[in-house]
């Protein structure tokens, strides 16, 4: 994530700022839980984070050096003067996180929704396409042809209709491009007999 403050602040003044919100909270993360209490992580805090590396032959426990961070917590990018707290790694990451759901809209509210067979069927079938579930997979059928197929999955059948129906706009195509040239010969020719 970019940092908004260094549009107006020279990489000196962020640091320095940085700097002084982490000494006026003693090092110390300044995130207060639901219940009234403290984080209890803090600079130079050493801790293991369930990985063993190998050292002579033998495992022991990787320890990693915790820092805190200086972070800016109101989503405020035009402040010339922005507020830091100091804050660990994780509580950091979620205000950066809670900015970003804020801006981004959810999944659901974009289209993403939960589709069912029932209803990807249903609405492909009110579309010219009849794909129907039989004992041995799914059949389908696009209106105007003679000829069907058949899959074992309902999206396995959606997919094989889009193939076939981008087979047939092909078709469709080369079809339309020889009656335009045999419509401009036929111009031609009129055009022939006309100066005759």
């Amino acid at each position: 994530m970019a940092i908004p403050a260094l549009l107006f602040l020279t990489e000196k003044e962020w640091d320095e700022l940085k700097r002084a919100c982490k000494e006026r909270a003693g090092w110390r993360c300044e995130y207060i839980y639901p219940s009234g209490k403290r984080c209890t992580s803090h600079e130079g805090q050493t801790i293991w984070r369930g990985e063993y590396i190998v050292v002579n032959g033998k495992p022991q426990k990787k320890i990693t050096i915790r820092h805190v961070h200086g972070c800016h917590t109101g989503n405020d990018p035009e402040n010339h003067n922005p507020i830091l707290e100091c804050r660990c790694p994780r509580h950091h990451t979620e205000v950066d996180r809670k900015n970003e759901k804020a801006e981004k809209p959810s999944w659901y509210r974009r289209g993403y929704q939960i589709t069912t067979t029932d209803k990807l069927l249903e609405e492909v079938n009110a579309r010219g396409v009849r794909i129907e579930e039989q004992e041995d997979g799914y059949h389908w059928r696009i209106s105007g042809r003679e000829d069907d197929g058949k899959c074992t999955t309902a999206v396995g059948a959606v997919g094989a209709v889009i193939l076939d129906l981008s087979y047939l706009l092909e078709i469709r195509e080369r079809e339309l491009q020889a009656i335009s040239l045999e419509l401009a010969q036929l111009r031609q020719q009129s055009q022939t007999f006309d100066e005759l």
